[in-house]
């Protein structure tokens, strides 16, 4: 993955959220380092069996995704549209064949 995590990422259904570490970005001169805000977490949630957003509340998300070192990504959005935030970045898949997908990016 272009972040740098090693391990594999996979659809957190039945737990409903995963947090991933985002390796140091060990590769840029250290006079630089300071002057750039890096990504320290990636949290992967997919809120399929949720009801409605307050579940997620309990998992603590409005500290997630007001912290700006995390980039989060949220499946089936529609379930907590209610507590997202107004700036995300909108990713819509349209499945045509096995190998076949149409992205929509919205901003």
């Amino acid at each position: 993955m272009g972040l740098g995590i090693k391990e594999k990422i996979l659809s957190p259904t039945f737990i409903l959220m995963k947090k991933f570490q985002i390796p140091p970005k060990s590769n840029m001169p250290q006079n630089l380092r300071s002057q750039v805000l890096w990504y320290k977490w990636f949290y992967h949630i997919d809120c399929y069996r949720l009801k409605d957003e307050k579940n997620l509340e309990m998992l603590g998300f409005e500290k997630v995704i007001s912290n700006p070192q995390n980039i989060v990504a949220v499946e089936w959005p529609e379930k907590v549209s209610k507590i997202l935030p107004k700036s995300i970045i909108s990713i819509k898949f349209k499945h045509f064949k096995e190998d076949k997908r149409e992205l929509t990016i919205s901003i």
